[in-house]
């Protein structure tokens, strides 16, 4: 719900914004980075995620930003590899005991240029940390005590498959950030699905179905933030249609 609210209340700036550009005489699109960089500091400080998407989100919208403000032309290999590499460094220099405890979880950096889905992965901890940049992984989680985390795709693409996994006290929760990219999620027909969430320019979609036998209470709850990209949640049968 406070995504929600946090995404409305910058939509509605950014609609009085536009509107006013048309009689202060500035261009309001220089400053849409700014939604970028709020995004990143949303993820820190409302959610405790240090993790290298939020670093990467803020540092990107900076130099998008700083860019448009001074009129410099831009190249945006050399924005983005830049934004990689300051990310990775604000991570080493994060103490440890602030980060996240990562001793259950799966991390998936993959940084390299193939358009294909060449990191495949199993799955068997409790929590899973992908972040996906320019490339693309299928991960198959098979965690009797799954419990959630923090999957990710800038310019590229993840297939998440929970159809053998088991959520830990019937509930779950995952947050899925997606720009100029998509992810799809597969899980159970017992498995309840609820997202939330609010696409600028892009879609979320939830066909996830649940069987008139089963009386399950297990819920996956999905936190996504999609820009310029798609989220599809669905069982086995409606993926392979």
């Amino acid at each position: 719900m406070a995504g929600r609210i946090f995404f409305g209340v910058v939509l509605i700036l950014l609609g009085i914004a536009v509107f006013s550009g048309m009689y202060v005489g500035f261009n309001v699109w220089d400053y849409l980075p700014i939604i970028f960089i709020l995004w990143g500091l949303d993820r820190i400080f409302r959610r405790k995620n240090l993790s290298f998407l939020s670093f990467f989100i803020i540092v990107i919208g900076l130099l998008w930003l700083i860019s448009n403000i001074y009129d410099i032309r831009m190249n945006w290999i050399y924005i983005t590899l830049s934004s990689i590499l300051i990310s990775y460094g604000f991570m080493l220099l994060v103490p440890s005991n602030f980060k996240r405890n990562r001793k259950l979880c799966i991390k998936s950096y993959n940084n390299t240029n193939s358009g294909d889905f060449d990191n495949k992965q199993i799955i068997e901890d409790t929590n899973i940390i992908s972040h996906n940049v320019f490339s693309g992984s299928e991960i198959k989680v098979i965690s009797q005590t799954f419990q959630g985390g923090d999957v990710s795709v800038i310019f590229g693409g993840t297939e998440l498959d929970l159809t053998n996994a088991k959520l830990y006290e019937n509930s779950a929760k995952l947050v899925v950030s997606i720009i100029f990219g998509g992810i799809d999620i597969i899980v159970p027909d017992g498995w309840k699905v609820k997202v939330e969430g609010f696409p600028i320019l892009g879609s979320i979609s939830n066909k996830a179905k649940i069987s008139i036998e089963t009386e399950s209470e297990e819920i996956l709850y999905i936190d996504a933030n999609v820009i310029f990209g798609g989220l599809e949640v669905g069982n086995k049968n409606n993926n392979d249609d």
